[in-house]
């Protein structure tokens, strides 16, 4: 079974049609000032899935990840040392994709709270949380520009037909930037803010390919080839290189490439699956989920793929607060 974040919440079907409307702030029980006991809400819980969508904030100090230690999905974050992990939403429904602001402040992420997937946003302590898209559709995958005053994201309302759009970081001014009539997932802003990566099933027989595109939706070139699918591309801080993962050698696996798909180079190499890089800020590690030891958990490992350390474990968080 394809292992993939990108194809985790996917699954809903929300009904077509609809416009954007302003943003607006939602009274979740995320909020920080409106927290309760998980120990009260609803029925003991299911045997977890696991942690995983790691994102590192932009001074390296700090991961924000996804996780269903407690039932549902949530979003925590952790420091870069695995220590002092934190529940930010206290949701009934799945709260994912967390990725960071330029300046550390906020963390968009997808939310379900309002009936379909939406984008919301909050400061970095889980408080104070808002919804940003509101159409009636699928909206996932959020991404930061470099310069924090536009959003990329997903949408889409078929499983065989997502696109990606651009809006401001307050929801308005909704763009759509590729128009293809297949699936074109998991958007990532060049670190200069002049392209986006992305994956793409447009060739057919539901092969997924990285293919990069300028800011405006222009310009979309194919960067890998294959009969396997390449998964979930994340740009390095310097722009000269995206790693991926792939099940080209059998297995899901982390790869980097140049940015114009060249030098190819396999990081990780066992019988199960690695999946979801995040580059550290300097470009010197790189955070990914993997299922080696039972359940899905985020590890670490130096960008030459040394050092590989598990940060998570969801059974038994031993550093939660």
């Amino acid at each position: 079974m394809r292992q993939t974040i990108c194809i985790l919440l996917l699954m809903l079907q929300p009904a077509p049609g609809g416009s954007p409307l302003p943003p607006r702030e939602t009274s979740l029980a995320g909020a920080a000032t409106d927290r309760q006991d998980p120990s009260q809400q609803g029925p003991a819980r299911p045997k977890a899935r696991g942690s995983l969508g790691a994102s590192w904030s932009p001074d390296g100090k700090w991961i924000a990840f996804q996780s269903d230690r407690d039932g549902n999905m949530e979003i925590y974050k952790m420091r870069a040392d695995g220590s002092h992990q934190t529940r930010l939403t206290f949701n009934p429904v799945d709260d994912a994709m967390p990725a960071w602001s330029p300046d550390g402040s906020a963390l968009v992420y997808s939310s379900g709270v309002s009936g379909n997937r939406h984008i919301f946003v909050m400061k970095a302590d889980g408080s104070r949380p808002v919804q940003l898209t509101t159409r009636p559709s699928h909206n996932v995958f959020p991404s930061w520009s470099r310069r924090g005053s536009m959003i990329v994201f997903n949408s889409g309302t078929s499983p065989g037909i997502r696109e990606i759009y651009v809006m401001k970081s307050d929801g308005s001014r909704i763009t759509q930037l590729t128009n293809g009539g297949y699936v074109n997932n998991c958007p990532s802003w060049s670190p200069d803010g002049r392209k986006i990566v992305f994956e793409t099933n447009r060739h057919g027989d539901d092969n997924y390919e990285i293919y990069v595109m300028n800011a405006d939706g222009s310009g979309q070139t194919r960067s890998t080839n294959n009969s396997v699918d390449d998964f979930h591309p994340a740009w390095s801080p310097d722009g000269q290189r995206i790693a991926f993962y792939s099940k080209r050698d059998g297995d899901s696996e982390i790869y980097v490439m140049n940015a114009d798909g060249s030098n190819l180079v396999r990081l990780t190499d066992n019988s199960v699956s690695d999946f979801h890089p995040s580059w550290s800020p300097d470009g010197k590690r790189i955070l990914f989920s993997s299922d080696r030891d039972g359940l899905q958990e985020i590890y670490v490992m130096m960008a030459d793929a040394s050092r590989q350390t598990r940060l998570t474990n969801t059974e038994s968080p031993q550093h939660i607060q």
